[in-house]
């Protein structure tokens, strides 16, 4: 079962929003696939969208936390590194 998800990347020393899957398996373009700005320790915002996403760590990357538009905690697990 898929239940979708976003992929972020490091481009340049900068992090990226690279993809958004939906539960449906498609790639949505519904958001800019652009830099994620830091705000603060683990806490980056998407340039051209009201969304932020707050990294997990248990010594590297776990998760993170979304919050945009009127969504709020919506909790995201890292299930594995996909390569490709």
């Amino acid at each position: 079962m898929h239940s979708g998800g976003y992929r972020v990347t490091m481009k340049s020393g900068k992090l990226w929003l690279q993809e958004l899957t939906g539960a449906d398996g498609i790639v949505h373009r519904t958001l800019p696939f652009d830099e994620l700005r830091p705000v603060q320790m683990d806490e980056f915002a998407l340039s051209g969208a009201p969304i932020v996403f707050r990294f997990m760590r248990k010594r590297t990357v776990t998760g993170f936390v979304l919050n945009g538009f009127h969504e709020r905690g919506i909790l995201f697990i890292r299930i594995g590194k996909q390569q490709g």
